[in-house]
Parts: structure tokens; C-alpha cells; sequence
């Protein structure tokens, strides 16, 4: 048996210091680190810039720490998770930076036109709430629990940082707001808080299975990808892309479709994992990929115009996932130890 170092398991290990990182640090900078470099929405000295790092890095990690010890402590499952995951894209995008009542907003190009009705850009919100869900929480909770597995159902902070977290993460809303002021319209935000409440309240009185365990057997994990990436490139192609056409659906029909997409997504991938019982870390994996399938794609392609080092990312990941999945084909074949680690931060 080959002895092996936790530092073996990082996913971003980019110097010997990430070796000693703890599961909730891992996690913490997990979740910035896909939602905004992988996902080629900034570029890596956009991401670095120490001012922006700062102020990009709170809110996700915070958001992630927040829906993890959530789905920890209260013995939820995947289904809570993606509730929750979808709470913290809604909050985040609604309240946190307002982007979504936002028509100023500089990146919403042709959306504003074609999406931004009675004060809220509606298509955006299925578009980007999904993805929050989907890369900042859900990939970034499922990487970090595969690259510390002895620690998979443990709290990773205490009482006291999860309280630090809670106020930090809607406590962001002033910073944001110190470089991008806007005042979203009350009864919208007050609506989208409460909409916010209720996905919480769900995701903590469901149960972790709530559905019987079926005897067939879990597919194989290449379809938990495909249906990752499948699902993600149509999403984001319906709400980024078909915008830009000269010829677009109505928004109704767009917004309801959007709406559908992202259900039959979450609907097929909790019935393939039985509710999250039936499935493992390869399959995990295998989704996680499918998923950013879509970004590294476009972060090559927007190089290949002009070159900010996105494609470098995307190759790095690449090359990242391609390690992890063969640590973790060695750990089901037994080659490797599962070694404890520290869990507090």
C-alpha cells in the first residue's frame, strides 16, 4: 500500500502551503476559485487582485461554509443541498450585489432589453441562480468532502465561526454596495427574501432520503457527466446566448423554459443518485466535471480571441480533475489510505 500525504488530495495545489490547509479553508477558497476564475468569469490577475480577491472571496466562501454545516449539522442530504445551493444563488445575486434588479448593471448587455421587466432581469435569474447552486456550492461542497473523506459527515467549524459566517455573507451587501450602489425596490427584495426563507425551511424539514431505496443499480458515473454537462450548456446557452439573436423567443416562453430545464435537471440527477444514497466519489466527480465541462470550453475559446490566461485555467483544472480521479479510483481499489485530518479552521 502506497503511503500518502493529505496534500495528495488537494485539488488546487498550488504550492506546498494548500498541503496544510484545513477541509473549511479548503472549501472557503474552493468556492471562489470556481465560481469566478474556473468559470473564466475573471481573469487569474483579475481574480488575484488583492482589493478584488478579498472582496470576491468573502461572500462565497462564507455562502459555501454556511449551506454545508446546514446540511451537516441538521443530517440533511442532496436534495437539501441543491435547496440550499439555490437559496445562496438567489440571495447572493438579489440582495448581496442587486445585480438582478439591477438595468445599470455593465454585464447584462442584451438582457436588459430583452429580460429586465417590472424591475428584475427574470431570465438572468434562473440563468445565474443555477449556476451559483450548481459551481459555487454544490462542485465546491462534493470536491472538498472528496479530498477530505474521513471528514465527510463532520462539522468542519465551530458554532461560533458558522455565526461569524451568517453575518458576514448579508453584511457583504455594504461592501458590495460601497462600489456598486444601488437601492433594489423593496417590495421586489422583500418578495426575493422571502422566497430565499421559504427554500431554506424546505431544505431543513426534508428528509436526508426521503425516497425508498430502489434496487437497481447506479449508473455509471459517465452519465451522471453528461447529464452535468448537458444540462449546464443548455441552461446557460438559454440564458447568456439566445438573447443575443435577432430572433428570440418571447420572454415568457424562454423564462418558463429556463425554469423547466433546471427542474428536469435536478429531478434526473436525484433520481440517478436515489436521492443522493446511491452513489460515489467517482460518480460525484463525473458530475463535477460534466458541469464545468462548459466553462473550461469557453475559457480556451475566449483566449483563442485574445489571450488573458483563461485557457491556462482551463487546462490546470483539467489536468487537476484527470489526478483526482485516479486518486480516487486508487482509494476504492484500496491502494490508498483514507488519512484523517484537522477539522476546525
Amino acid at each position: 500500500m502506497v503511503q500518502v500525504t493529505n496534500g495528495d488530495y488537494m485539488l488546487f495545489k498550488l504550492n506546498s502551503r494548500l498541503a496544510n490547509l484545513t477541509p473549511a479553508q479548503t472549501l472557503f477558497f474552493l468556492s471562489p476559485l470556481l465560481g469566478e476564475l474556473v468559470s473564466s468569469y475573471l481573469s487569474p490577475l483579475e481574480f488575484f487582485n488583492p482589493l478584488l480577491f478579498v472582496i470576491t472571496v468573502v461572500p462565497y466562501g462564507c455562502g459555501a461554509l454556511i449551506v454545508r454545516e446546514l446540511v451537516v449539522r441538521s443530517r440533511k442530504g442532496w436534495i437539501s443541498l441543491v435547496l440550499l445551493g439555490l437559496a445562496f444563488g438567489l440571495f447572493f445575486e438579489g440582495i448581496v450585489t442587486r445585480v438582478l434588479f439591477n438595468p445599470d448593471w455593465e454585464d447584462l448587455g442584451a438582457l436588459g432589453e430583452y429580460s429586465h421587466v417590472y424591475a428584475f432581469t427574470w431570465t438572468m435569474a434562473v440563468g445565474v441562480v443555477h449556476f451559483h447552486a450548481v459551481i459555487s456550492i454544490i462542485c465546491a461542497i462534493l470536491l472538498a468532502e472528496m479530498i477530505y473523506p474521513a471528514q465527510r459527515h463532520e462539522s468542519w467549524i465551530s458554532t461560533r465561526k458558522l455565526i461569524t459566517c451568517c453575518v458576514a455573507l448579508p453584511g457583504w451587501t455594504l461592501v458590495i454596495g460601497t462600489f456598486a450602489p444601488f437601492i433594489p425596490p423593496l417590495p421586489g427584495a422583500f418578495v426575493l427574501i422571502g422566497l430565499v426563507a421559504v427554500l431554506i425551511g424546505v431544505a431543513l424539514i426534508i428528509p436526508a432520503e426521503p425516497f425508498a431505496p430502489r434496487q437497481r443499480p447506479t449508473p455509471r458515473p459517465v452519465i451522471f457527466g453528461l447529464v452535468g454537462g448537458v444540462g449546464m450548456t443548455a441552461i446557460m446557452i438559454g440564458t447568456y446566448m439566445i438573447p443575443e439573436f435577432d430572433f428570440r423567443p418571447p420572454l415568457l416562453i424562454m423564462f418558463v423554459s429556463l425554469l423547466v430545464m433546471v427542474a428536469a435537471e435536478f429531478v434526473l440527477l436525484t433520481w440517478l443518485n436515489n436521492g443522493g444514497a446511491a452513489w460515489s466519489d467517482r460518480h460525484r466527480l463525473a458530475l463535477v466535471s460534466g458541469f464545468l465541462v462548459f466553462f473550461l470550453v469557453f475559457g480556451i475559446g475566449q483566449d483563442l480571441e485574445a489571450f488573458t490566461g483563461r485557457s491556462l485555467v482551463s487546462i490546470v483544472t483539467i489536468w487537476q480533475l484527470r489526478r483526482l480521479w485516479q486518486h480516487l479510483g486508487a482509494r476504492e481499489r484500496g491502494d490508498l489510505p483514507v488519512r484523517p485530518v484537522t477539522a476546525e479552521m
